[in-house]
């Protein structure tokens, strides 16, 4: 290994997961470029998108504007305003990102390729730039508009966006089959997961791929503000519990998530059964730090939970789920973290170690999928 992939190694061996995006986070925000840089007379949500893409970026974007004039009317004491505006804006790069991994696998060049949930259209633009016969499907027409306009800036580029439910077989049908198929952050949207992986298993060619990126609602980040809401304990909530969590802490807007509370074992038999074979694309190795921080972070859930408390930022009538779905949470994570300390083994310490990892760090899973067989 060179020297520089040894320090790289080390680095993510002895410094906790949340510490190192902390120091990612900040040395992005110290980087100097004047372009980013808002003016006084910038607008809140301006201010961001311009420290995020910059003045210039922003000025002939039609797509980063319309992003703007979409997000106007949102509450700017809300506390994912930020993330509202940063997600959108950031779809071309994720987009590139996706085809960097399916590059890795095959040639996007001249496939077809299916983007379902292509909210902003980044992916399916990506992969019709890499060459690709792209399509991008989205179930909310507000969503398609804005891609629309993304789409916009990049004139001369073919690319196909639709409105449509994946899940209606009819859409399925007519779409018909892809070499590419990709899927991020869409799973816990619709009304029933493992039909989403059926239809993804029908249309997928038997050599083809498909990426998908799936929330992880077991995170120990996402049980402290979850990606949507930002509520602490709403992803340990059944779907009616979490509805009434979500409505008595003040949200006026329908409730956007279908089912939420699988554990990657519980996708891995939904693929199975589906005929699909399954790969962790972002699986963790052990790291004995990590799991002994993890375990720091877990334990500290509780004292959080009597703060938000406190802070008057659960409402009462959801206090009593949560605390049930946070007990019984964390004694699932006590049990396996009992097992990992006891493991017979190095390696078998490693294994468990490492699926603690995956099922209470990492955020997402991003998942390589294919026709088994």
């Amino acid at each position: 290994m060179r020297p520089a992939g040894i320090m790289r190694d080390v680095y993510h061996r002895l410094i906790p997961y949340d510490i190192r995006i902390r120091l990612w986070e900040s040395r992005r925000r110290l980087s100097f470029d004047p372009d980013k840089l808002p003016g006084r007379s910038a607008a809140p949500m301006e201010r961001i998108a311009i420290r995020l893409i910059g003045k210039r970026a922003l000025k002939s974007s039609s797509f980063a504007q319309a992003v703007l004039r979409h997000t106007a009317a949102l509450d700017r004491r809300h506390p994912m305003l930020r993330t509202w505006i940063e997600y959108p804006l950031g779809t071309n790069q994720r987009g590139d990102e996706v085809v960097r991994t399916v590059r890795r696998y095959l040639d996007p060049t001249g496939a077809r390729s299916l983007d379902i949930g292509c909210a902003y259209g980044g992916t399916p633009i990506a992969f019709a730039r890499a060459g690709a016969d792209a399509y991008g499907l989205e179930l909310d027409p507000g969503l398609l508009a804005l891609a629309t306009f993304n789409l916009a800036d990049h004139p001369g580029l073919r690319c196909t966006l639709m409105t449509g439910d994946i899940l209606q077989p009819q859409v399925a049908q007519q779409l018909g089959q892809f070499e590419i198929i990709t899927c991020d952050n869409v799973i816990e949207h619709v009304e029933k997961a493992s039909m989403l992986i059926e239809t993804i298993a029908r249309m997928l060619v038997s050599s083809g791929i498909c990426i998908m990126g799936i929330p992880n609602p077991f995170s120990y980040l996402q049980v402290m503000r979850d990606g949507h809401y930002a509520l602490f304990g709403l992803t340990l909530l059944e779907r009616e519990q979490a509805i009434i969590y979500f409505i008595a802490a003040g949200h006026t807007d329908p409730y956007g998530v279908g089912e939420y509370t699988f554990t990657l074992n519980d996708y891995t038999d939904m693929f199975h059964q589906a005929g699909l074979e399954v790969t962790l694309l972002n699986a963790q190795a052990c790291s004995a730090r990590e799991v002994e921080a993890l375990r720091r972070r877990m334990t500290d859930l509780r004292a959080m939970f009597a703060a938000q408390i406190g802070e008057g930022k659960i409402p009462a009538v959801a206090q009593p789920d949560i605390e049930r779905g946070l007990e019984r949470y964390l004694s699932e994570f006590d049990a396996r973290y009992a097992a990992y300390r006891a493991a017979p083994s190095p390696a078998a310490a490693a294994e468990l170690g490492s699926r603690l990892l995956v099922d209470y760090q990492q955020d997402q899973w991003q998942a390589l999928v294919r026709q088994r067989g």
